[in-house]
């Protein structure tokens, strides 16, 4: 198997909180660059094990990014991902929330699971490495940094 991507950051909040902007809040963190459609809402839903994360076009139907495949707030959220996959496939992202001090260490694990990328998964690793940083950003900013 190839290395998974791996990204953390922390926020100056309860994991509870980070959880929570997490999901319920991705459209108002989530940059419009990184969007698959021009003026699309982002949203788990429903919320919850079984679920999907959609993007919403202002007209037209939800299309579907991948499946909720964890949901155990505050602590673990987990989705499959397609964009950036064949058609038909996709890699899985895990997102942990742990507590520390005052403070929580989102990390984010992005694995090319079963998705058939197979060789190509150095090359889009890479990509998806630079993009959860920048993606991250704007989540990070809503929160705040932890005090040092």
């Amino acid at each position: 198997m190839s290395e998974p991507v791996r990204y953390e950051v922390r926020v100056a909040c309860p994991p509870d909180h980070a959880f929570r902007v997490f999901t319920e809040r991705i459209d108002q963190w989530w940059p419009a660059a990184h969007r698959s459609l021009p003026g699309a809402a982002l949203a788990f839903d429903p919320p919850g094990l079984g679920g999907c994360l959609v993007e919403r076009p202002p007209e037209g139907e939800p299309v579907p990014l991948g499946r909720i495949l964890a949901w155990d707030p505050p602590d673990h959220l987990a989705f499959s991902w397609r964009l950036g996959a064949p058609p038909g496939r996709f890699t899985r992202v895990d997102v942990r929330f742990t507590a520390e001090a005052a403070a929580t260490r989102v990390a984010v694990c992005h694995t090319v699971a079963d998705s058939g990328l197979g060789p190509d998964w150095p090359d889009r690793a890479a990509r998806f490495a630079d993009n959860w940083r920048r993606v991250l950003v704007p989540y990070v900013e809503m929160i705040g940094r932890p005090r040092p």
